[in-house]
């Protein structure tokens, strides 16, 4: 059917919609052959074949997977302090863009600039270790050099809607000045007393007026680092380019409720799939399969609307593609592992988390060992964004928590079983 009711509104689908869905099939398997290290071309739509366009899913993207690799992940330590990855996270961020257009063999290619200030510290960049003079002093002189030039600082000037002037006369002062400002006000600490990603974008938000977008896209970067113990996966910001080319997929008044269209799409996007005969292969890892969050849809049409405007020979801003792509490979994110026990399970992180922060900066912080509980028995089971959960009751731990299944059945495969088992003969009856 092509008429539809979101929000009370009578709207009817027009064929960009099936566009859309179309774009990110072809656009995920041009992403899977060249996974596969197949030869060019790996497609046959012109477009897709001439100009660059972002990967289907977010986390699987060339900026996403350098924050995985290279701004969370320790080479030597496996990751560094969550306050560390945090305060990196917020200076590539301000900083840096990729640079190389083909950031897709991790090791390959570098940030250049994020580079340049790693050579010139001659140590791993830590909050623990951050001087605003040195930093500021490093920037200064990659600004003289060329390497950090005025087109990649003056994109970081619409992050914020008074310039993000904080007292200096220098942009990358600025951007300095800022990243303190987060660090020192707790922003770590109080992330994880938040309990929903709504807060947490608000709090990212309130710091010197960041733009709601920018904030968002920080969100979904802190995110990577299993920081959060609330989903994220069902929140999301919308851009202009996004809301106008929403607009576009239904006839009727859609002005207002693009959020709802986009939710609506997320939660119906393997109807549409099947509808239009796509073959659309999900992310699967630790026996979860990952359909499209709404960030990734959200990510995805704003590609989808440059694909619109070079497809309707209108102004655009995609590069076009030069020269071989190499082969790429996939980095989970540490949030995925959050979690993953050997023998033994343990109920959420954040009471735990908290109470790394609580000593002074200044105070030397002592490993001990983490406790750990075994699962009792299952409750309950709910899905959630496609993703099945199980509540869980812990021996000798007193709250009861819900945990992913791909966890638990790494643990008591044949509790699973039998809870699944009990659960559908008792529905049966």
């Amino acid at each position: 059917m092509r008429r539809i009711s979101i929000r009370n509104r009578e709207l009817e689908r027009t064929d960009l919609l099936d566009d859309f869905f179309h774009y990110i099939a072809s656009r995920r398997a041009i992403y899977l052959k060249r996974a596969e290290g197949s030869p060019k071309p790996w497609t046959n739509d012109m477009i897709l074949r001439k100009y660059r366009f972002s990967n289907v899913y977010r986390v699987t993207d060339k900026l996403s997977q350098f924050i995985i690799a290279h701004i969370i992940s320790h080479p030597s330590t496996g990751r560094f302090d969550i306050e560390d990855q945090v305060f990196r996270i917020l200076l590539f961020r301000l900083f840096n863009s990729v640079t190389c257009a083909d950031l897709d063999v991790i090791n390959s290619r570098q940030s250049i600039i994020w580079k340049f200030i790693e050579f010139k510290l001659g140590r791993d960049i830590t909050w623990e270790t951050f001087d605003f003079l040195v930093f500021n002093n490093i920037l200064t002189k990659a600004k003289e050099m060329g390497v950090l030039d005025a087109d990649q600082n003056r994109v970081q000037l619409f992050c914020f809607k008074d310039n993000g002037r904080l007292g200096h006369n220098s942009d990358h002062a600025n951007r300095l000045e800022f990243v303190k400002t987060m660090m020192v006000g707790d922003l770590v600490k109080k992330l994880t007393r938040c309990t929903t990603a709504t807060d947490a974008h608000n709090l990212i938000q309130s710091f010197h007026k960041m733009d709601s977008h920018f904030a968002y896209q920080l969100l979904l970067d802190l995110s990577y680092t299993g920081l959060f113990d609330y989903s994220i996966d069902d929140f999301v910001v919308l851009r202009g380019t996004t809301r106008s080319i929403l607009r576009r997929f239904y006839v009727g008044e859609t002005k207002g409720i693009e959020k709802a269209i986009l939710e609506n799409i997320q939660k119906t996007q393997m109807n549409h799939f099947m509808r239009l005969g796509l073959d659309f292969n999900l992310v699967e890892f630790g026996g979860v399969i990952h359909v499209l969050q709404c960030s990734d849809i959200e990510h995805s049409l704003h590609q989808f609307e440059r694909y619109v405007r070079c497809r309707e020979r209108r102004q655009h801003d995609t590069v076009e593609l030069i020269g071989n792509l190499l082969k790429i490979t996939f980095m989970p994110p540490l949030s995925w592992y959050i979690s993953r026990p050997t023998n033994t399970s343990r109920p959420p992180q954040r009471r735990k988390r908290r109470a790394i922060f609580t000593a002074p900066k200044s105070t030397k912080k002592l490993k001990q060992p983490e406790p750990t509980w075994d699962i009792e028995r299952i409750v309950d089971v709910k899905t959630e964004g496609g993703k099945r959960k199980f509540l869980i009751e812990w021996e000798g731990y007193s709250e009861q928590t819900w945990e992913p299944e791909w966890m638990v059945r790494a643990d008591v495969p044949e509790m699973v079983e039998e809870y699944l088992e009990e659960r559908e003969r008792l529905n049966s009856r």
